[in-house]
């Protein structure tokens, strides 16, 4: 049986994608403190993948280079758009805390629908990583 690297921090990861989600679900952005709290989780959260993208392009991906220079290439352009990702909800998150009363519920609906995206991308990001960059790491 191989080791998966990825195993212990995409569980980690994926567990608090989940739980935000969960938190902007039933957030009411009416409500400072409650406002407040999901800003700073989803803050977290896009740090949190920020840091783990460059641990990868500083470890994993060099690793990787001399065996398979094009699968480094899409990894890299799939963490440019990560990056993408990350700024937009960082954007909203600034919209959000910057809007008055009567605009936060469709703002807070905007900020969710940008998370959804960061989401999903970074769910089939996680899994592109367990099964493709392990099998190169493994060979």
């Amino acid at each position: 049986m191989r080791i998966n690297i990825f195993n212990q921090i995409h569980k980690g990861l994926r567990a608090l994608l989940y739980e935000s989600s969960l938190l902007l679900q039933q957030t009411d952005f009416l409500d400072d403190q409650e406002m407040q709290t999901a800003v700073t989780r989803v803050t977290m959260v896009a740090d949190l993948f920020d840091d783990h993208a460059h641990h990868e392009d500083k470890f994993i991906l060099p690793a990787i280079q001399e065996h398979e220079p094009s699968i480094v290439d899409a990894f890299e352009r799939e963490h440019a758009m990560n990056i993408k990702l990350t700024r937009a909800l960082k954007n909203c998150l600034q919209a959000l805390q910057m809007a008055s009363p009567v605009v936060r519920p469709e703002m807070a609906n905007v900020l969710y629908k940008t998370f959804v995206q960061f989401m999903v991308f970074n769910l089939e990001h996680m899994s592109k990583e367990e099964t493709i960059l392990n099998k190169i790491l493994w060979r």
